[in-house]
């Protein structure tokens, strides 16, 4: 009875290393790849910080009763690639600012370049809401 010879090229000892190697690479550049991914979608300049105003149900309503809503601030101060995210629960359209936010949707925009963007709004008792990105 003849053995194989552990150290012909053809061997089965000669595949083994080469599969491991194989699969330690493999797992290497796996990870390597989900590493890169997460820093791509966390880095700060790939979406900065999300602003949230939420516009409550029966936030109409109290308007129309004459109450003083103040949802926002007269200003706020983001940051470039910041986004705003207006919720609107109400069942009617609002300006908020430089945006329309239909009624029971939600709208989001993110600000790629600094400046001031102002609009009518009712969710302030000024009546305007300005969004400063620097």
């Amino acid at each position: 009875m003849t053995h194989p010879d552990p150290t012909d090229a053809g061997g089965p000892s000669s595949r083994r290393p080469t599969a491991v190697a194989l699969g330690a690479a493999a797992v290497g550049l796996a990870t390597v790849l989900v590493v890169l991914g997460a820093w791509l979608m966390l880095r700060p300049e790939a979406g900065g910080e999300v602003h949230v105003i939420e516009i409550p149900a029966g936030t109409g309503a109290r308007l129309d009763a004459g109450e003083d809503v103040t949802l926002v601030p007269r200003e706020l101060e983001i940051s470039v690639n910041d986004t705003v995210r207006v919720v609107n629960e109400d069942d009617r359209t609002f300006d908020v600012g430089p945006f329309v936010v239909l009624a029971d949707s939600t709208l989001e925009h993110q600000f790629e370049r600094p400046g001031r963007f102002t609009g009518a709004c009712a969710l302030h008792p000024e009546d305007s809401f300005t969004v400063v990105v620097g």
